[in-house]
């Protein structure tokens, strides 16, 4: 019956709708008929803040949600908290984190000096679907021995220079890794951050390489 509605009608509707819904209930709206795909598609205002996803939908999108998706929700403002970004790590979303990068919200999530109070601590929390995992971006992608996301949170060059705050993390990462024995990420650390490896750590590495091939 709404698809009869006149196009500009059918579009306060669902802007409502939008207000008072949770951003993914709002989404899948965006497939009902052809007007609603076009304007859901082409809605700019923000999502409502205080309405948020239940923890199943959020998980499932944070696993398995195309990239699209992210975009047509970052740019309403979309609510991402700190346990979302650890479902990313542990799902290997990282085209999701990249995106994140565009965002200035966003970024002071990815990069946030509140979460490292101190560098060599290693701090569990519990996680929707995943039990324990490290506070930790950092140390949280060497348990998952994600090289690539430990790339991502060292090497992006992002405004401020934020991506140092993992520099503090250094030596608690290296401490990991000749734990662990996570020897593709230990030898990028001691190739590209040996000057911040203190001594102690580099005479664990000097031992382990007698040892092992890195």
């Amino acid at each position: 019956m709404i698809d009869k509605l006149p196009y500009d009608i059918i579009k306060k509707i669902l802007e409502y709708t939008i207000s008072i819904n949770s951003p993914l209930l709002s989404y899948r709206l965006k497939f009902v008929n052809r007007n609603f795909y076009d304007i859901i598609d082409k809605y700019d205002n923000k999502l409502p803040q205080n309405i948020c996803d239940n923890d199943i939908d959020k998980y499932i999108l944070l696993k398995d949600g195309n990239i699209i998706i992210f975009q047509w929700l970052f740019d309403k403002n979309y609510n991402i908290i700190y346990t979302d970004v650890s479902t990313m790590i542990l799902c290997d979303r990282l085209d999701i984190l990249n995106l994140m990068i565009n965002y200035k919200k966003y970024n002071s999530i990815l990069f946030n000096r509140f979460y490292l109070s101190d560098g060599n601590i290693s701090e569990d929390f519990d996680i929707f679907h995943f039990g324990k995992c490290n506070r930790s971006y950092l140390l949280l992608a060497c348990e998952c021995d994600n090289l690539n996301i430990v790339k991502f949170l060292l090497e992006n060059k992002v405004k401020s220079n934020k991506n140092v705050i993992y520099f503090l993390q250094i030596n608690a990462v290296v401490d990991y890794c000749l734990k662990n024995k996570n020897l593709k990420i230990l030898e990028y650390i001691y190739n590209n951050y040996k000057y911040k490896i203190n001594q102690k750590n580099l005479n664990k590495i000097k031992i382990f390489k007698q040892i092992n091939i890195i």
